[in-house]
């Protein structure tokens, strides 16, 4: 199991797995987590060997917005090998999959949950594979949980997404998404909004961007 920093970048991870391939270790279940942000040849070109390879993306979202939180990610590159990773996994034994997205439901990505899970079916479809979902509920940096939203903000795109049809595709029903929208819809608190409105502000400073270019809908909550 490779956790991270980031494991298709660690000299001491290609050792590992040169070591396995060089002994015929090749029936050993390889997991990685990784953030499919780097498009490492030598890494893939080793893992391809392996008879049993398991993957986590961590990912927070599609397009703009997770272009935004995980600046200077490319989401273009990230769904590319989200793609050439999930092709190299072989078929698991006793599980559903051996691929799953963990996603972190924050203030970012609210908006942006229905995307992204539509994304998640396309390109399950496309690869004819079954990638599946976790999510967990951001709570570190608080200014960042979903708390800092006003509440008519975040009811009306969780309402939409709980009443959309991709609620009712086989890997949002296994998943844990209704769960959440539910808790979050049930929770009237509102906590932190100014020190959000900080952050976000000085992210955009430092990295001399404006979040109206990647969450729009956020814009007016945060510089209004």
């Amino acid at each position: 199991k490779f956790l991270g920093g980031e494991p298709t970048l660690m000299s001491s991870v290609l050792e590992f797995m040169d070591f396995m391939i060089d002994n015929q270790l090749l029936n050993v279940e390889m997991f990685f987590t990784t953030n499919c942000t780097n498009d490492n040849k030598q890494f893939l070109d080793k893992l391809a060997k392996f008879n049993r390879v398991k993957f986590h993306f961590s990912l927070d979202g599609s397009g703009k917005t997770v272009e935004y939180i995980r600046h200077p990610l490319n989401w273009k590159k990230v769904s590319s090998l989200v793609e050439k990773y999930t092709m190299i996994t072989k078929p698991p034994r006793y599980a559903r999959t051996n691929v799953e997205c963990n996603t972190t439901i924050q203030a970012y990505n609210i908006s942006n949950l229905r995307d992204y899970m539509y994304w998640l079916k396309h390109t399950n479809e496309k690869l004819e594979k079954t990638i599946e979902v976790n999510f967990v509920m951001l709570n570190v940096p608080h200014q960042l949980s979903y708390k800092v939203l006003p509440l008519d903000f975040r009811n009306k795109y969780l309402e939409q997404l709980l009443n959309d049809p991709i609620m009712q595709w086989e890997v949002t029903e296994y998943s844990n998404l209704k769960g959440c929208i539910e808790q979050m819809l049930n929770d009237t608190t509102v906590k932190d909004t100014e020190h959000f409105k900080l952050f976000t502000k000085t992210f955009d400073k430092i990295r001399n961007q404006h979040i109206k270019d990647y969450i729009p809908e956020l814009a007016d909550i945060v510089y209004k």
